[in-house]
This record gives structure tokens, sequence and C-alpha cells, in this order.
């Protein structure tokens, strides 16, 4: 995954990777299209990684989010990735903002620096989630002991589908 982004963001500990970034000299459309559906199809990859490595829990994936940033030239747009459902990916586009060149326009580069400080709230959210732990151990030893005293099915429902006669 990380072979193909201009930036990873990612723990050095066990090299989990939580976002990606693109970065341009200058700020071109066709650029910014091109590379917005690279970083989405990059942060699906995360999101997936991501997903594996807390072992598919619900409650977990539902709480994973992955950041991406687009930073062209003087402009920037952060993306969000999130799985709120658990089977499908919503991919959530922030307006694009522009550093400014005179200071006349303070207002906006702190809506800059505010979009970067979310994405590393963001980022710090999903290591917390990744690395937390939902049970503690009575629930997992009850859980152990419910597993042994389960009994399968006695019938087995067929689809429609599978039906031949």
């Amino acid at each position: 995954m990380g072979s193909r982004m201009d930036g990873i963001f990612r723990t050095y500990v066990n090299d989990i990777e939580y976002g990606a970034i693109e970065v341009a000299k200058k700020y071109d459309e066709t650029k910014l299209l091109a590379d917005g559906y690279k970083l989405s199809k990059a942060m699906h990859d995360i999101l997936i990684c991501l997903s594996r490595q807390v072992h598919f829990e619900e409650t977990k994936v539902r709480q994973l989010r992955v950041v991406g940033m687009l930073h062209l030239g003087l402009k920037t747009q952060v993306l969000h990735l999130s799985s709120p459902k658990g089977y499908v990916s919503i991919l959530k586009r922030e307006k694009l903002l522009e550093v400014p060149v005179t200071v006349e326009n303070i207002r906006d580069l702190i809506r800059v620096l505010t979009s970067v400080w979310m994405v590393k709230r963001i980022i710090m959210d999903c290591v917390d989630t990744v690395n937390s732990q939902v049970q503690n151990s009575t629930d997992f030893k009850q859980e152990l002991v419910a597993m042994g005293t389960e009994t399968p099915p006695q019938s087995i429902v067929l689809p429609w589908s599978c039906d031949t006669k």
C-alpha cells in the first residue's frame, strides 16, 4: 500500500498504517481527480488492513476511520473513510481549503490548521480503537465456557434456490 502514496500516517512500533497523503507541486484539477481516486483506493486498503488488525470485531470495525489528505500547491482537502455499518465504506470529502497569501485572510489559515488538527485527532482515535481491548478477562472466560455448551442446530434449512423439485 505505502509504495504508491506520497506519504503514509503509520506507527513505527507495529508498522500499522492509519492514513495517507498525496502531494502535488501546484493545483491542477485533473491531478486532483486522479490523486483523489488513487488516495481513496489506498484508504480502502488501509481500512481493510485495520479491520484485519482488530480481528474484524464488529464494534471496533464500526469505530475505525481512515483519513487522507490531498495537498496541491496552497490548497488542501481532507478525506474520511469509515464503515459505520460494517459492510459499506463511506468516503467523505471535506471542502477544498486554501492557505492564504496575505495576512488579511488569516481566517483561512486557521481553517487549514483546524483541518490538520482534526486529521491528527481522528488518527489518534483510530490508534486507540486498534489498541483497545473490548473484553475483560472475566467476560473472555465466560465466552470460552459458553462455547463448549452450545449445541449445533438439529436441522439444516436450505434456501429456495437449492430446491430441486
